[in-house]
């Protein structure tokens, strides 16, 4: 049997990854310092709703999503409908659930990249958060374990910071966002996408992204290249004002090409004697875990680097969580591995011959698990392991026991006070459990419900909140809140700048130390050179605001609309009551805009049966997300044109409809 293709990519679009400093000088000379912007706006192109954790929602990766990645190789003897999922199959989707609990931020990126990318409609802050939404975005969480996704991203995850910045002005240059970034701090690891990059200083670029935890706001990552260091706001609502902003360097910050997401092999379908590599999730009460392979030992402990192991966090922390449950996604260059696990964990490891779940409970000290290509030696009464390999199951829960990977068959040997004895694992008994009790009895059960369900268990040692500590409630952070639409227009009309404190406790350090970011508002404290592109004045256009009855009669039943033009220089941004009664209040009137900025119309419905329609110029774009609050005299909706184009004369017409 031949691997299966990933078919994801069709399944985001159609549809509708949880997120140190270098000492060295770098050369200023190799920095491509170019303004470039592909065109994504989150306010349009990203999801109204935030970042949301797996208790937030009933759903779960399940079968349906594993036939859209992988095809009929993850359903026993290949039948889709209903696809009953491969024992080795179900463990890697009980995988995938696992590392959903902090969030869905990987796949929130993806997802809106991929649609921004195919000029999918709806567009992407449209879509409501409903099952086949979500769906869409676990598949493209599930990506980040394919080994070829952590390859690509391995490639980028030692760069430097010119290296990424000068790779996304050549990639944004065609207008499609083709990575998403991951930033990884003391405090969490956080993904987000990148769409421009602007030079405000000779030695600063800010890259502006999409980031899942704040809906249509625009965020930036700040790259100074002097200090070669970078800084990033995760739950600052207002990102010049935040005190806890994350910082790093070459190592902390890494690109993952959207390409390599949609053409991987599936990790349990195929043929295994290709696979040469291992995949491991480690969620863990504490970071006194450990993975050792021939060429030494890593864990989230110790700063030391092992050769052929890229381990990144997947949680979206922030420094004032107080209790942290790092969740790690590992890619290790080997078969044979040694896992430590001294308290309790939850871990996976997928290496193609199968899936190795295993569960610790309790903190002390403990044997490693010994992982090779087809044996798996367990010497600890609390940890239950279960492997799954192909069709075949079992699940282990003994003080001392050899499992072992055969032609169709799984062979276990247990260790009792009594003796050894040993289970075997075939197609006449493919599902099994093996205990030794406290008598230091062996029972042997069937396993098959266990073994095929995507549900992974979850002690309450493991459970995660819905969302870190320090962010806003979701509700609050959502586009269907009229409140915090008015907050992302404010947001959007100030000035890109990060001018913070970062306040955090690094490892094994008790005292509080401060970093200072730059901010990118100031003046340069050098002249910028004479071919540097202008920054202080942007071309203007002139729009003419049109009030028309269209059709269903006349009378004051607009109500209110607001006008809001960020960035303008217009006395008053209220032009007050635009009704057709009020039409000469705003008819006709002219505003200047700047280019690349956005009009925002802002009206109070008196009548839940009328519709409005805005028609932009143009050249221009109209956006309605839909986006209604209340009912009755306080029923409220917003409306938008966005002007991308050169500057000119535009006339913008609303009516009733």
């Amino acid at each position: 049997m031949r691997y299966g293709r990933v078919l994801v990519l069709a399944a985001l679009v159609a549809g509708i990854a949880a997120c140190g400093s270098s000492s060295s000088s770098p050369n200023l000379d190799q920095l491509n310092k170019v303004d470039v912007d592909a065109g994504l706006a989150p306010l349009q192109n990203g999801f109204a709703f935030s970042n949301f954790g797996a208790a937030t929602t009933t759903e779960q990766f399940d079968a349906n999503d594993l036939v859209t990645m992988f095809g009929a190789g993850a359903c026993i003897d290949g039948t889709t409908s209903p696809c009953v999922p491969t024992a080795q199959a179900a463990a890697w989707a009980r995988m995938v659930n696992d590392a959903r609990q902090s969030g869905h931020c990987e796949g929130l990126v993806v997802q809106a990249s991929a649609r921004f990318n195919a000029k999918a409609t709806p567009q992407t802050s449209a879509l409501s958060r409903d099952n086949e939404v979500i769906h869409g975005v676990f598949r493209a969480f599930a990506t980040q374990f394919l080994p070829e996704v952590q390859d690509s991203t391995k490639q980028w995850s030692g760069r430097s910071l010119i290296d990424i910045v000068n790779e996304l002005v050549t990639s944004l240059q065609d207008g499609t966002t083709d990575y998403s970034m991951g930033l990884y701090s003391d405090e969490g690891g956080h993904a987000v996408l990148p769409f421009a990059v602007q030079f405000t200083q000779d030695n600063l670029a800010v890259i502006s992204v999409y980031d899942s935890n704040w809906p249509g706001m625009d965020r930036y990552v700040i790259v100074d290249f002097v200090k070669n260091e970078w800084f990033f706001s995760f739950s600052g609502r207002n990102p010049q004002e935040d005190e806890c902003v994350w910082s790093g360097g070459e190592g902390d910050i890494d690109l993952t090409p959207l390409e390599s997401r949609t053409s991987a092999e599936c990790p349990f379908c195929g043929d295994k004697t290709t696979v040469t590599k291992s995949m491991l999730l480690i969620r863990s009460a504490s970071d006194d875990w450990s993975v050792e392979t021939a060429n030494g030992t890593y864990s989230p402990q110790s700063d030391t680097e092992v050769e052929g192991v890229n381990a990144r966090s997947i949680r979206t922390a922030t420094c004032t969580d107080k209790t942290r449950l790092p969740e790690f996604v590992i890619a290790v260059e080997a078969l044979q591995i040694q896992v430590t696990l001294p308290n309790d964990a939850s871990a996976y490891v997928s290496n193609g011959t199968s899936v190795i779940e295993i569960k610790t409970s309790g903190k002390k000290k403990r044997n490693p698990i010994v992982i090779d290509r087809n044996t798996i030696t367990i010497n600890d009464p609390d940890t239950t392991t279960t492997v799954s390999n192909d069709n075949l199951a079992v699940v282990v829960t003994a003080p001392q026991a050899q499992i072992s990977l055969g032609n169709n068959q799984i062979q276990v040997a247990v260790t009792t006070d009594a003796g050894s004895e040993t289970v075997t694992v075939d197609s006449n008994k493919p599902r099994q459990e093996v205990v030794v009790d406290t008598n230091q009895a062996l029972v042997v059960t069937d396993a098959t419900s266990a073994t095929n369900s995507v549900t992974p268990s979850t002690t309450p040692a493991l459970q995660q909140d819905a969302q870190p500590v320090s962010l806003p409630p979701a509700q609050e952070r959502d586009l269907s809140n009229a409140s915090y639409v008015e907050e992302v227009m404010t947001a959007t009309s100030t000035s890109t700048s990060l001018a913070t404190t970062r306040t955090s406790v690094p490892r094994a350090v008790t005292t509080t130390t401060t970093t200072k970011a730059p901010s990118v508002a100031g003046t340069p404290t050098t002249a910028p050179p004479a071919t540097s592109p202008p920054t202080t004045v942007s071309p203007f256009a002139q729009v003419r605001l049109v009030i028309q009855d269209g059709e269903g009669g006349t009378g004051d039943s607009w109500g209110d609309p607001r006008w809001f033009p960020p960035n303008n220089d217009q006395a008053s941004t209220n032009p007050g009551n635009c009704g057709p009664s009020y039409a000469s209040l705003c008819n006709g009137q002219i505003y200047t805009v700047p280019i690349g900025q956005q009009f925002i119309f802002d009206w109070t419905l008196y009548h839940d049966n009328y519709l409005y329609e805005i028609q932009c110029g143009a050249g221009t774009a109209w956006f309605n997300p839909g986006l209604t609050t209340g009912s009755g005299s306080a029923a409220r909706s917003h409306g938008r044109c966005d002007f991308i184009m050169g500057a000119g004369s535009v006339t913008i017409t609303t009516r009733r409809r």
